[in-house]
């Protein structure tokens, strides 16, 4: 077998290992309940980083308001607006609304 070069290469081979320890121990009728529910255990981290490699575990509304890409991407889009003041409250005032939950002139048009 190939020596994983990429993290997510060596996420799915830690993921294939542990998948055939959990088999192993779930086929074992003698293996205590502790060894099957540590295999199961030591699953969660593995899956959640392939998740995360692979864009499957999926962000909430809070973590991509308070990442700096988004911030970035904020300040970027007020910048450009800067020569067109009036477009740049409206603009503005819809983040705004919808930061807090509330919907855009857009979603709520197409609603």
């Amino acid at each position: 077998m190939a020596t994983p070069r990429t993290a997510r290469e060596r996420v799915d081979r830690l993921v294939d290992s542990l998948q055939e320890l959990i088999d192993a121990v779930n086929s074992d009728d003698e293996a205590p309940i502790g060894a099957k529910v540590a295999c199961l255990r030591a699953m969660t981290g593995p899956l959640r980083l392939l998740a995360t490699l692979t864009g499957e575990a999926g962000a909430n509304e809070a973590t991509i308001a308070s990442s700096p890409f988004y911030r970035r991407i904020r300040a970027a889009v007020v910048d450009a607006l800067r020569p067109y003041p009036d477009a740049a409250r409206a603009v503005i005032a819809s983040i705004e609304r919808v930061e807090r939950g509330g919907s855009s002139d857009l979603e709520a048009a197409a609603e």
